[in-house]
């Protein structure tokens, strides 16, 4: 027999949709230079997310986030399993003779690294220290030829093999060019490979000509901000950016701009996604939603990584936790690990995902990028906007649409990248775009959907948000009742009708204190919401009681038609 529980299945089909729970706490799971993977943090601050995460995808996610919403967050780092990069070369435009400019990548903060147990690799051990930090505790290598990621950089290290020596010490500058051994004559067997920390568009470009030595120039990370003038030499490492850029001897011509895209670290690997999200979901902590951050690199892989989140999302309603995930998709422009998107237009990403369905409603898909204001550094990134579309939702109610327009637009945004408003597709498609707004300032969003099947009562995100809320205050409120006695009604067998409707009406008044408080409220989330028992359940013999939920939910102005024309009044 099994043991007493409460369940909660969610119907669909009860709205007539024409086919065309842990309230606003969110969780976000992505790369950073910074914290433990498959570990958990509460971020409340900018201060708490630099001091666990550091830097990175997931650490500007989480800040921004917080500069917008008030509302928890937790995050999870996950495994870097895909390297950043620059994604096209240094291209020239201008009109001087070629003087070529390359970049290199290196640590964006000087990494020292002691040996702490003399040996060869497999045997010798080691501790790091990053921008002037403590030692870490001591980590033994692994295999013949072992490669370390430090923590707190985005930087892999490779032993190669070689007899260590017990407190030899390596300095790994920002120049990206380990130093030999100090003392002298340990193995020179030490080599690094890096990452950006972030998504950057550098520009640099030449505002006094003249050779390497005498020419000058200015560099851009968003190609806003302007670095002041700098002379050129045969390299410059751009602060703070594990970018070193390197001017070969030539001569360099006043107006000459060279620019290139460089894409960051990601966990792309679906495995090291869902132990992430895993991890969050053992957590005691509730949240509603999760954020996957980081850009997959084409829509095939954005639609894998779909599949492997909703399963994780429909496991977890089982157990009765009650969330959905968001993902990104790119479009044409997104930077990615070796090469710009340049495959992704609206009809190759309609159909990739014009067969995909979740179940409930426990996805959404964010589809074009935004240029948006860093509130770490003020630099204006390229990011996809599910960065903005979760940071609206954690600052409005679960029955506001993220596109309500007296919500205002959405901060923090520069331009846009793709405009739905200029060029409609992927709106139809279920996925979350952005648009203008024509005699209105500013960015919106289209409108709150989910990737769910078309026609579903789960298909807008304002729906999906109320009723995970309502069945989590359920499941918490029929539990109360689990093993308690009740009257039955000595003809019929059935619950005694005055039992019946206690129980009615104090689960009724659950959940209306937290889905019907007043207008404009906190808690005014759905038009009703009522909880009603079978009164044809065979209790003496099942002792199986069924009940329904019911919510009728807010409507939506998805189109206003206005008449106008003059009249007479004396007509």
């Amino acid at each position: 027999m099994a043991i007493p529980s409460t369940n909660i299945t969610f119907q669909d089909g009860n709205l007539g949709i024409i086919s065309g729970g842990a309230g606003r706490n969110q969780a976000k799971v992505g790369v950073s230079a910074g914290g433990i993977p498959g570990t958990v943090y509460a971020i409340g601050s900018t201060t708490a997310a630099a001091q666990a995460l550091v830097a990175g995808p997931l650490y500007e996610a989480a800040v921004q986030f917080l500069s917008v919403a008030q509302a928890p967050l937790f995050v999870c780092p996950s495994t870097q399993d895909s390297a950043g990069g620059i994604a096209s070369p240094l291209t020239l435009t201008g009109s001087g003779p070629p003087a070529t400019v390359t970049a290199t990548l290196a640590p964006f903060q000087q990494i020292l690294i002691k040996c702490s147990t003399a040996g060869a690799v497999g045997t010798a051990a080691f501790q790091f220290s990053v921008n002037g930090g403590a030692y870490t505790t001591a980590v033994v290598s692994v295999g013949t030829t072992w490669v370390y990621r430090v923590p707190g950089t985005f930087t892999n290290l490779t032993f190669s093999p070689g007899s260590y020596r017990l407190g030899d010490v390596y300095t790994l500058p920002t120049t990206g060019v380990v130093s030999a051994s100090a003392p002298a004559g340990g193995p020179n067997t030490i080599t690094q490979a890096s990452s950006p920390v972030d998504m950057y568009q550098v520009s640099v470009t030449i505002v006094t000509g003249g050779a390497v030595g005498t020419s000058q120039f200015t560099y851009s990370l968003d190609g806003v901000f302007v670095s002041p003038v700098i002379t050129t030499a045969a390299t410059y490492i751009i602060p703070n950016s594990g970018i070193i850029v390197a001017f070969a001897a030539g001569t360099y011509v006043v107006g000459d701009v060279y620019t290139a895209a460089y894409c960051a670290p990601a966990g792309s690997n679906t495995t090291s996604v869902q132990t992430s999200i895993n991890a969050l979901l053992a957590n005691p902590n509730a949240w509603e939603c999760v954020h996957v951050v980081g850009t997959p690199s084409s829509s095939a892989n954005a639609v894998l990584l779909n599949t492997a989140v909703d399963s994780i999302m429909q496991t977890a309603a089982t157990n009765h936790q009650y969330v959905f995930g968001v993902i990104e998709q790119p479009t044409v422009g997104t930077p990615g690990a070796s090469s710009v998107d340049s495959a992704d237009t609206d009809s190759v990403i309609a159909t990739a995902w014009a067969a995909v369905a979740s179940n409930t409603g426990r996805m959404m898909v964010c589809a074009g990028d935004v240029e948006l204001v860093s509130p770490t550094s003020g630099w204006n990134l390229r990011r996809n906007n599910a960065w903005v579309v979760t940071a609206r939702m954690g600052n409005s109610k679960l029955s506001e649409n993220p596109g309500k327009v007296p919500l205002g637009p959405v901060p923090n945004i520069v331009a846009l990248y793709r405009d739905e408003n200029m060029t409609p597709a992927l709106d139809a498609a279920r996925l979350m775009t952005m648009r203008t707004l024509p005699g209105r300032g500013g960015y919106y969003i289209t409108d709150g959907h989910t990737i769910a099947a078309q026609g579903s009562d789960y298909s807008s995100s304002m729906n999906v948000r109320v009723v995970n809320r309502a069945a989590s205050i359920a499941f918490s409120a029929f539990s109360f009742y689990l093993n308690n006695d009740v009257r039955v009604d000595p003809t019929t067998g059935y619950i005694d009708e005055r039992d019946a409707q206690q129980i009615e009406k104090k689960i009724t008044g659950i959940l209306q204190a937290q889905l019907m408080g007043s207008p404009g409220s906190s808690t005014d989330e759905c038009s009703s919401v009522s909880a009603t028992l079978s009164r044809t359940d065979n209790l003496l013999s099942t002792a199986t009681l069924n009940a329904t939920v019911a919510i009728v939910p807010k409507a939506y102005f998805h189109t206003i038609n206005v008449n106008i024309g003059f009249v007479n009044p004396l007509l």
